[in-house]
């Protein structure tokens, strides 16, 4: 069932930055950490808290962004370009930080055994990229009100696959270390570089694709679904493991 609007007690959600986040934070874990039925549509939430978040966010950036002309107009230092242009920053950073968190928890939960960390990995991705879709719709006046005047800042579903890139893939693509050195593969050097190790979603990918049990529809999909949550994460296709993959398929 949706989740219902959790009471807000005598304090306005948007009196404060950490009022407001503590009335968004239960409708973010609940996104993303409820269990669910279906990886394919992300847990809901109550009508009214849906429109009670939109309210506590319209009335925080509105307060924010009076705060700040008063503080312009006392100053004597009005710009009607850059006027409010800020406000909601800090509510985007804390947006940052727990994707960033959520994307290392699901690292940490990730298994160590090669031969199931694509079979984690695809399931993983489709249901935090699902639940990012869905807090982006449900924060969507953070995007109009902020994301669309700061500069360099992304989207609110955008930032949450860069934090899955990040924090989760990036670490199971990192050049392994030869004798206490980092290795990259792009670095010229003398000789075989076959016996040399490799990342640990390289060595994923022989075990599994590469397997004879594997069947052949099995692999496809396999393949198709990891080259699919690599692009959308910023993956694309000339990276060389994006050419692996299409091997596959």
């Amino acid at each position: 069932p949706p989740m219902p609007c959790p009471s807000a007690g005598s304090a306005s959600p948007s009196a404060s930055l950490a009022a407001l986040w503590g009335y968004i934070l239960p409708a973010l874990n609940h996104i993303f950490r409820s269990p669910t039925n279906s990886i394919d549509k992300a847990p809901t939430i109550d009508i009214s808290y849906h429109i009670g978040i939109h309210t506590a966010i319209y009335d925080y950036f509105a307060a924010q962004s009076a705060a700040s002309v008063n503080v312009r107009v006392s100053m004597h230092a009005i710009d009607p370009a850059t006027n409010g242009q800020l406000t909601g920053r800090d509510l985007y950073k804390c947006l940052d930080k727990y994707y960033m968190d959520l994307a290392q928890e699901l690292l940490l939960r990730a298994p160590e055994d090669d031969t199931t960390l694509i079979r984690y990995i695809i399931p993983c991705f489709k249901r935090y990229s699902v639940g990012a879709c869905a807090v982006n719709r449900l924060l969507n006046y953070v995007n109009r009100y902020y994301v669309e005047r700061a500069i360099g800042e992304a989207p609110l579903e955008a930032l949450a696959l860069k934090r899955f890139r990040t924090e989760f893939i990036g670490p199971l693509m990192a050049a392994p270390k030869v004798n206490g050195k980092t290795f990259r593969p792009g670095v010229a050097s003398i000789g075989d570089k076959s016996h040399l190790p490799k990342n640990r979603l390289v060595c994923a990918v022989q075990e599994v694709l590469d397997a004879q049990d594997v069947k052949p529809e099995q692999r496809r999909n396999l393949a198709k679904d990891l080259a699919a949550t690599l692009c959308a994460v910023g993956v694309y296709n000339r990276h060389p493991l994006q050419k692996k993959l299409k091997g596959y398929f």
